[in-house]
Formats: structure tokens, C-alpha cells, sequence
């Protein structure tokens, strides 16, 4: 018919994309992954970043996450416990490391953290933050805690503490390996693993996307040779089994 326009096509899809509540410590990791995986798959990854804790709280009030990278397992079993992670859509995909970070001091161990060179140090909250838990328990396994907690700022997480020591606000910060690949300041110790229970981070299918063949796939990507290959790019451990 004359002057009739052609209906504009209704079968163009929409980009597939997945939205991924991650910890603070995968702000460098998780791009190149995305990326990755986006070039292998088609399926873009959508980062939203914070304290796990946080992030865990968010996804029990319903928030429209489709994957959970937790930097704590023990978020991450709550939540398929209270059914709202796929009991049988979960890995841990890392273990994280725990570092001491001055870029102004020299600081041989965790102890010197008491010396009065020291003013100020930073670590994550250790109720929200898997990275912050750990610190704690260095500084109480070490003997400093006691002698030192007058000097600590807690951070939200780990991003804000490193943050703190960046910009001047504190002399050193307990924080990830894996924020600190490129950086080359006074002191940059790991912890001994022995003064803090293994991060094991853990990875979960959030129930709203348990039948997204996508989200699947990002979970079978992260325990894959080419994940692994990129998580010890930035530090990361990785585990021994796949759970």
C-alpha cells in the first residue's frame, strides 16, 4: 500500500549481559576477565564493586545481581542457605592474600606497625570485609592489636583503606595483593598466612539467574584455564580443589 511505512524490526536482541556483585579486591582482576570472557562468549559483565558483607546484604534484600564474587565464602554459604544462591552454582575461584603497604616507610614485619613511626594505619571493617577480618586477626596474632588499635582507621573495604595510604591520610594500610600489583613503595610485605584464616573466595549463581545459561558460563570461566591464568595475574591464589 502507498505511504505505508515498514514496521521497524522487532528482532534485534538485546546485548547479553550479566550484572556481577564483586569484592573490592577484583577492581583490577575483574575487568581483564570481563573482557575475556566477553570476547569468548558475547556476554558482557557488568561489575558492581563493595565490602562483601555489603554486597551479600544487598542480594538477601533482593537486589538484581546475577553472579556473586565474594571475597568470604562463609557470604556466600549464608546465602544458599537462605536460598538465595544456587546451592549447586558455586566455586571458590581464589584464595586472597593479605599485604602490609607503606609507600613512605620502611617497615620490616606487621610488628613495626607499633613503632611510633607509625601514626596511623588502615584496614577494611572487619564485620563487612573478608580482607578487614584477616588484618584483625594478623595484628591479634602478632601481639599488636592490643598495642597498636589507637592507630587504626577502618575503611569500608579494601579499595578505601589503600585509598587512605594513597593519599596521605595514613602511614600504612593491611590490604590486598591483588590492588597492589603495580606499585613499588617503601614497604610491601605479605603477611604470614599463618597469623590469618585463608581467604577463600567464593563464587555463587544469585537464585533470581540460577536458569541463565550465561551466568553458568561465567562461573565455569572463572575455574577455567584461562580464569586461573588472569587471577594470578593480580596475585590471587589458587585453590587446590574446585568446590
Amino acid at each position: 500500500m502507498a505511504g505505508c511505512a515498514t514496521p521497524a524490526s522487532t528482532t534485534e536482541k538485546t546485548p547479553r549481559q550479566l550484572i556481577v556483585a564483586s569484592a573490592s579486591d577484583m577492581t583490577n582482576a575483574l575487568p581483564e576477565l570481563a573482557k575475556d570472557f566477553e570476547t569468548r562468549s558475547g556476554i558482557k559483565v557488568v561489575p558492581s564493586y563493595g565490602p562483601s558483607g555489603a554486597l551479600a546484604q544487598q542480594i538477601a534484600n533482593g537486589a538484581p545481581f546475577d553472579v556473586f564474587l565474594s571475597a568470604d565464602r562463609r557470604f556466600v554459604l549464608q546465602l544458599s542457605e537462605n536460598g538465595h544462591i544456587a546451592k549447586d552454582l558455586r566455586a571458590i575461584y581464589a584464595v586472597g592474600h593479605l599485604v602490609l603497604y607503606a609507600p613512605k616507610l620502611h617497615l620490616d614485619s606487621i610488628g613495626a606497625l607499633r613503632g611510633k613511626d607509625v601514626q596511623r594505619f588502615s584496614i577494611a571493617n572487619p564485620e563487612l570485609a573478608p580482607y578487614g577480618r584477616a588484618a584483625k586477626q594478623a595484628l591479634e596474632r602478632s601481639g599488636v592489636w592490643n598495642s597498636a588499635r589507637s592507630k587504626v582507621v577502618i575503611a569500608e573495604n579494601i579499595r578505601q583503606a589503600l585509598q587512605m595510604v594513597e593519599t596521605g591520610n595514613v602511614d600504612a594500610t593491611l590490604t590486598s595483593r591483588s590492588l597492589l600489583l603495580n606499585e613499588s613503595g617503601a614497604t610491601l610485605l605479605d603477611v604470614p598466612e599463618n597469623l590469618y584464616d585463608q581467604i577463600q573466595q567464593e563464587a555463587g549463581v544469585v537464585s533470581r539467574a540460577q536458569a541463565n545459561p550465561d551466568a553458568r558460563a561465567f562461573l565455569n570461566y572463572l575455574s577455567s584455564a584461562d580464569g586461573k591464568r588472569i587471577l594470578q595475574k593480580y596475585g590471587f591464589g589458587i585453590p587446590a580443589t574446585k568446590e
